[in-house]
């Protein structure tokens, strides 16, 4: 079965999944209000995103290729972002993988010049 490219793009994303203290939930949005402590543009990265609930804080880290994954990885200071976040982590980290994944194809009506 041929790999879509959906799917390619997925097995170059880390997805962190972070448990919050109960009531942490506001300081975590303050946290991320202030944005990432590396600059992504700088980085081989396609996506960041912060997902927050109530009770998490969710990472997802994405690249064209696993290389350039890695390299965004061994590039940041992990240890100074936990720090920031020591106080309001209830539990260790624990990664996530896709389980669903469903996403619209683009549909070409013409080709051309655009019109």
């Amino acid at each position: 079965m041929p790999t879509t490219e959906h799917e390619r793009a997925t097995q170059h994303r880390l997805t962190v999944v972070v448990p919050l203290r109960p009531g942490a939930e506001t300081a975590a949005r303050a946290l991320a209000a202030e944005g990432p402590p590396f600059d992504p543009g700088e980085l081989p990265l396609e996506r960041h995103e912060l997902l927050l609930s109530p009770g998490e804080a969710i990472f997802v880290f994405e690249a064209r290729t696993r290389e350039a994954l890695e390299s965004v990885l061994d590039a940041l200071d992990v240890w100074t972002a936990a720090d920031t976040w020591r106080d309001l982590v209830a539990a260790p980290p624990r990664p996530a993988t896709v389980a669903y994944s469903w996403r619209r194809e683009p549909h070409l009506d013409a080709v051309g010049l655009g019109f």
